[in-house]
């Protein structure tokens, strides 16, 4: 599992987007541009078959698409905060407003994939957190504030 899951050139604070399929390509842009190589259109289709069997809009207004990938070298997160929420087809019927991004590699066993998930759920235990993460208006603001609750 990677160290350092985030990065500030993978956080994006004012995300566009304004459905599921509009953020996927929004995000993954943000994965491409940061300067990962993989096969964007491979890994597209495993977050949507992934996204097919559940959603993953799982808490009020936070959702962590996700998806293993075989053009994925290590696992990458992108962060992404909406400031007018992204209709997703959750489970409570709420827009998303903030977004972890996940992609493993198929080299990664099960035990990084849980250590990753288990990573980010436990920043949205805290909903005072969330909700301040969200008020954030740079990149470097919002990877600051995940490393203060990392460490």
């Amino acid at each position: 599992m990677p160290d350092n899951l985030f990065n500030p050139k993978l956080i994006k604070v004012n995300l566009e987007s304004s459905d599921k399929d509009e953020l996927f390509e929004e995000m993954m842009e943000i994965i491409v541009r940061a300067g990962y190589t993989l096969d964007r259109s491979e890994c597209m289709s495993a977050l949507e078959k992934r996204e097919e069997k559940q959603s993953t809009g799982i808490v009020s207004g936070v959702a962590i698409p996700h998806a293993v990938s075989t053009t994925v070298e290590s696992t990458v997160c992108a962060v992404g905060i909406s400031r007018g929420g992204v209709e997703y087809d959750s489970a409570d019927g709420k827009v998303v407003k903030l977004v972890f991004m996940v992609l493993l590699s198929v080299n990664d066993d099960s035990v990084v994939h849980l250590k990753v998930m288990q990573r980010i759920a436990s920043f949205l235990q805290d909903s005072d957190f969330c909700n301040s993460l969200m008020q954030l208006d740079s990149p470097d603001a919002v990877f600051k504030a995940l490393m203060s609750v990392e460490n």
